[in-house]
This record gives C-alpha cells, structure tokens and sequence, in this order.
C-alpha cells in the first residue's frame, strides 16, 4: 500500500503516527519516477507544508531530518528553502547559528535578508528576548524611516503592524502607538491594512484620553476623532467599530447620552454587518464574534447603566 504525504497535509500529526509515516514517505520517495520541473515546484511546496505541520505538532527533530532531506533532494529550490530552514533552525533555539546564516548574506539591505532578520526578531520575541527583537525593528525603522523603497513596502508595513502587536503586549502603548503613526504613514497602503490600522490606532489614543485631563485630553480625542472619520465612507467591520468607538469617545468626554443616541442611530447598519459577520464564519468555520460591532456598543451601554 502506498501511502502520499498529500494525505496528510489537511490533518493534525500525532507524536505516535510520525515515525511511521516518515518511513513510508522515505520509501515512496526512492520510488519516485522522474519529476517535471512543475512537479518539482509543486513537491516542494509540499514538502514546506509538511515540515510546518510536523512543527505545529510539536515534532521540530523530525521536521528538521524531513527539511535536510528536501534540502537534498532539490537542489534548485534553494533559494525557497532557504527561510524555511531558517525558520526550523530557530524553531529549535539555534540563535547563533542563525545569526551566522543572516551574516553571510552578501546583500544586507535586500527583502529577503530583511525577512530573515525580521523572522528571528519573531522568535527572540517568543522567547522573552524582548530587547533583541526590538533593536531588529527599529533598525529597519530607522533604515528606512516612513519611505521604504517599492520593492520593501508591503514587507515594511507588515512589520510596523507586527512591532505594534508586540509593544501592545509589553504594556508600551506609547510606543505602540508611533509604530501605528509609521504604518499609516507608508504610501500605497492596501486597503484592508489601512482600514484596521487606522481603527486599532484610534481605538488606543481613545484609550489614552481616558486617563489625560484637560487640553492633553482633547488634543489626543481630536486626533482619534480624525481618524475615526475617514472609517466612515465604507460600511464594513471597521466602520461598525468605529461607531462603538466614537460613542467610546463620548463617554470620555462626559456626553453618555449623546453616546447611546449615536449607537441607537446606527443601530439598523451595525446589525447588519453582525449578521454578515457571523455567515461570514460559519462558511469559513471560525468565530468572529470577537469583531462584532453589537457586542462592543452593548458592553459600553452595559458600562454606562452600571456607572
């Protein structure tokens, strides 16, 4: 019987199953027939997939044996592999090794040396090296500054969003917050990263505001408020948070009922991006309830009642 390692890539690994199998795939790899140049492609990407499912499993040795092999067994896919094996490297906490393989690179500043940097700024993170990771991003930032070249745009805006996410965790809201002003900053922005970019920075200033007090406080809410504004045009998911938070920004001000009339006006769009949002994950199978509109607007209304 022969078994594909296609048949495995749509379900979860168990630590009991892998030896096995990684003998049965040995063998049907011996008993390959001649690949085309696509075929080849297409196995490697594959075999990427596999070694990333054997590291979701919590099996990184054996990921790394499968990552050695198709290392040799595909030779011209080097390039591709090359960050994979980097990813694996790190995966088992080999930082100095994969600081060796970044170094080496002969051209420091291209996209995929940054991407390298940037993957084990990822994993310092993960493993509480909090200071390491942080002198990555802001070697980029400072690199670059809010003008990256066309070619590390995308890639730059990706990583401003990620160092956000970070300081956010680290309790650095301030910091969060000039990384959000850098993201917003990039030009040619797609329009989905705009959109949340510009709700998650607002919905922080908000939350700064609430603890400042006279002209500090109203100079962050007018920015917020700026930001808000150009959520409008366009009734999606952030559009609907974006009246919870303007009603948010009410309550801060002391106007509560101003706050409830404005969720009451808006009420009829925001049930309707809910019902959109909840058919939405039921075909995509996930719960997106943490992005309701309603659950936010009834948690502030259910703030305001109790207060």
């Amino acid at each position: 019987m022969t078994i594909h390692r296609s048949l495995f890539l749509s379900r979860p690994l168990t630590r009991l199953c892998v030896p096995a199998l990684l003998v049965a795939l040995a063998s049907q790899s011996a008993a390959a027939p001649r690949q085309t140049p696509e075929e080849r492609r297409e196995a490697v990407r594959l075999e990427v997939r596999y070694v990333n499912l054997l590291n979701e499993a919590g099996l990184a040795e054996y990921a790394d044996l499968v990552l050695k092999d198709v290392q040799a067994k595909y030779p011209e896919a080097k390039a591709i592999l090359k960050t994979a094996a980097l990813e694996q490297t790190l995966r088992l906490g080999r930082f100095d090794e994969a600081k060796k393989v970044i170094a080496a690179e002969p051209d420091q500043d291209a996209p995929e040396t940054w991407a390298m940097k940037l993957l084990m700024a990822d994993y310092f993170f993960t493993r509480d090296r909090y200071q390491e990771a942080d002198a990555i991003y802001m070697a980029l930032f400072k690199k670059y500054g809010s003008a990256p070249p066309a070619a590390l745009a995308e890639f730059y805006a990706q990583s401003c969003y990620k160092y956000a996410q970070m300081l956010i965790f680290l309790n650095r809201e301030a910091d969060a917050i000039g990384a959000y002003r850098k993201l917003l900053a990039v030009g040619g922005l797609e329009d989905g990263t705009f959109r949340q970019g510009t709700f998650e920075l607002a919905q922080l200033l908000v939350k700064r505001a609430g603890g400042e007090k006279g002209e500090a406080r109203a100079k962050t809410l007018a920015e917020a408020k700026k930001l808000i504004e150009k959520l409008f045009w366009k009734q999606d998911v952030w559009f609907g948070r974006s009246v919870g938070l303007l009603a948010h920004m009410r309550v801060v001000e002391g106007r509560p009922e101003t706050a409830k009339k404005l969720v009451d006006d808006y009420m009829e769009q925001l049930e309707q991006i809910d019902e959109a949002l909840e058919k939405q994950g039921l075909e995509q199978g996930v719960d997106l309830s943490s992005l309701s509109p309603i659950a936010e607007c009834r948690y502030l209304i259910g703030t305001m009642l109790a207060d």
